[in-house]
């Protein structure tokens, strides 16, 4: 068994094909290529899904126990969002902007948010989407609230 490591979506979207299908189901990516020829609903339903979070055709079918104990046997790794957050800091030296880049910009550019363009030091961090999406906010609701302060 290889040892779990973090993948984008993009990352993941590498992998449709009936050589190579990964899929990300609850944020758990899985390699079904094994399982590919032994799927009770045919290859088709696997490789409509190849490569794509297919949490929601999943869930839709109402997998029970045994295929979620099928699927773990799959799994190879967490998918994690790569998102840009402007930190809203000002430096002191000079009056740049700090900003933070961790492993959700597919994700927010899919919801028409815009992620490119962003300038300034970027740093990557290896915190799970979630967590990392809550931390900016409350960051996000202090500063307008006036419990920090920019420089």
């Amino acid at each position: 068994m290889t040892t779990p490591r973090s993948f984008t979506l993009q990352e993941v979207a590498k992998h449709n094909g009936t050589d190579d299908l990964y899929m990300v189901i609850r944020n758990k990516v899985y390699d079904s290529t094994s399982f590919l020829k032994k799927h009770p609903g045919g290859e088709d339903v696997l490789l409509e899904v190849a490569g794509t979070d297919a949490t929601e055709a999943y869930d839709e079918v109402g997998h029970g126990e045994t295929a979620d104990r099928l699927l773990s046997k799959l799994y190879v790794g967490e998918l994690v969002l790569l998102v840009r957050v402007k930190l809203l800091l000002q430096l002191s030296s000079g009056g740049e902007m700090n900003w933070c880049q961790s492993p959700i910009a597919h994700s927010l550019a899919a919801e028409g948010i815009k992620t490119s363009g962003l300038q300034g030091n970027r740093k990557y961090v290896g915190i799970p989407s979630h967590f990392l999406l809550l931390m900016g906010l409350i960051v996000c609701l202090a500063l307008l609230l006036g419990y920090i302060k920019a420089k």
